[in-house]
C-alpha cells in the first residue's frame, strides 16, 4: 500500500513539474558587451514571445527556454542568449547583455 501511494504521489508530481514552463516577462534593456553596432536595443518578452528592438524598428520572435539558455528563433534562425544568476541575459559579444528593466 504504501509502495502504491508513493508511486502515485510521484506521478502526480512529474504531471505538475512538466506543465510548469519557465516564461520570461517584461523588458530587458541593452547593458552593454556587445561589439556588433546591429545589437537589439531592448528585449520585451510577453505571451511566450519576444519583441527586439533595433535602430527603432520592432520584430516579434518566439523563444524558449532550456537549462540556462534563452533561445531567440527569427524563422530559420536561432540565437543563444545565457540566463544569468543576477537574471540578466548575456549573449556574449554579438548580441551584449541584457538587464531587466522596471522590476
Amino acid at each position: 500500500m504504501r509502495v502504491m501511494v508513493r508511486g502515485v504521489l510521484w506521478s502526480v508530481l512529474a504531471v505538475l513539474l512538466a506543465g510548469c514552463g519557465r516564461e520570461l516577462s517584461g523588458s530587458y534593456t541593452q547593458a552593454g558587451g556587445a561589439i556588433s553596432s546591429v545589437a537589439p536595443d531592448k528585449l520585451t518578452f510577453h505571451d511566450g514571445k519576444v519583441d527586439v528592438s533595433l535602430l527603432g524598428t520592432t520584430t516579434q520572435a518566439d523563444y524558449e527556454i532550456k537549462g540556462d539558455q534563452v533561445l531567440l528563433h527569427f524563422g530559420p534562425n536561432t540565437e543563444s542568449l545565457t540566463l544569468a544568476r543576477n537574471g540578466c541575459l548575456n549573449g556574449g559579444q554579438l548580441l551584449g547583455v541584457f538587464c531587466k528593466t522596471g522590476r
